[in-house]
């Protein structure tokens, strides 16, 4: 008997320690799944975001590829006023594949660190905005702008930049304080021209056209009628920014030709369009590591020229950000992208 109740009592013991014991693993177990997935969760987040700049980086180099085979089969087009079948047909996929590309355009695809970069990038635009429109001010009143004493130089300067459907641009410009009707758009897609307008950019700043061509300056003749120019051809800027070019560096250098055409003092050759320094000019360029940089180089030699016809230099920016209110944690690189900013500018100090 006495045997019986101590059996009893231990399998009544080893059943309560079995028990918890079973109970501690489960509450293990499910702890520790807990964890596996909320750090599942996450490196599927980490996971998402790497995918995205790769896809991004993929994108941009296609992008390059694209726009140097475009460039390469229109400087054969050029040159011998026609090509192949073959050729030919290439060509309008190359250009009917950007255009559908520019006109899907979705920031959402873009990498933190990039959308970051780029308003850092809007920032600094409205910085520089602000330096040049300020300096005009200042040289205007003790009149030593060495330019024009035009009471019109006191006025809040014009601005040209590029713009997506989004108009992340715009916003950061409006935002910071200047006025719609001094922002100035032009864009080859007409929904992306809609949506800036239905965002609240006035229709008549908003052109649906290639900056290179919406900036082409409007000439006087010898009777003072106007002659063929951009829809902005007439309008004087102060600051421009060139983002969103692809790889292409010879298109950025075509829109700073058209925005920078020098027209001469000849009563035949007379243009709307002044420049009144000190005034902005910024662009964004996408390419390789080292490809990028010679692209910059080349785009800037390009510039340096244009800004000499107007007998003004060429100041870089990012060299001495704090001078001219732009903050030094500026980059300059972002992958595969390069934005680069210049302030055009007499010798005057």
């Amino acid at each position: 008997m006495i045997k019986t109740m101590k059996l009893m009592l231990f399998l009544l013991y080893f059943g309560r320690s079995v028990i918890s014991c079973h109970s501690f693993v489960v509450a293990h177990r499910e702890s520790r799944s807990r964890l596996i997935s909320f750090g599942s969760i996450q490196n599927l987040e980490d996971l998402t975001e790497k995918e995205k700049k790769g896809q991004a980086h993929a994108r941009m180099l296609k992008t390059v590829r694209r726009d140097e085979r475009i460039a390469t089969l229109e400087e054969r087009l050029k040159e011998f006023d026609q090509l192949s079948p073959g050729e030919q047909k290439e060509l309008t996929g190359l250009m009917a594949a950007g255009l559908l590309y520019e006109e899907q355009y979705e920031p959402s695809d873009f990498s933190v660190e990039h959308v970051a970069f780029k308003a850092m990038h809007n920032a600094a635009f409205c910085n520089l905005i602000e330096y040049c429109q300020s300096k005009q001010h200042e040289r205007n009143s003790k009149g030593e702008s060495g330019t024009t004493t035009d009471a019109n130089q006191a006025a809040p300067i014009n601005l040209f930049y590029l713009d997506g459907p989004d108009a992340a641009t715009s916003s950061a410009l409006i935002e910071y304080g200047f006025d719609r009707a001094n922002c100035f758009v032009a864009n080859r897609h007409g929904s992306t021209c809609e949506a800036l307008r239905q965002w609240g950019l006035p229709d008549s700043n908003v052109a649906h056209a290639t900056a290179a061509v919406a900036l082409e300056p409007v000439r006087l003749d010898d009777d003072t009628k106007d002659t063929a120019g951009g829809v902005f051809g007439d309008v004087s800027f102060g600051a421009y920014y060139f983002d969103g070019c692809g790889g292409f560096a010879p298109l950025i250098v075509e829109m700073m030709s058209a925005a920078l055409k020098y027209i001469g003092d000849n009563k035949m050759d007379r243009g709307r369009r002044q420049l009144r320094p000190p005034v902005v000019v910024g662009f964004s360029i996408l390419g390789g590591n080292r490809n990028v940089v010679d692209k910059e180089q080349w785009v800037i030699q390009e510039l340096v020229r244009m800004a000499a016809e107007w007998g003004l230099r060429v100041d870089h920016v990012l060299d001495d950000p704090e001078r001219y209110g732009v903050s030094l944690d500026t980059l300059k690189v972002d992958g595969g992208t390069l934005t680069n900013w210049c302030i055009l500018d007499t010798d005057y100090r």
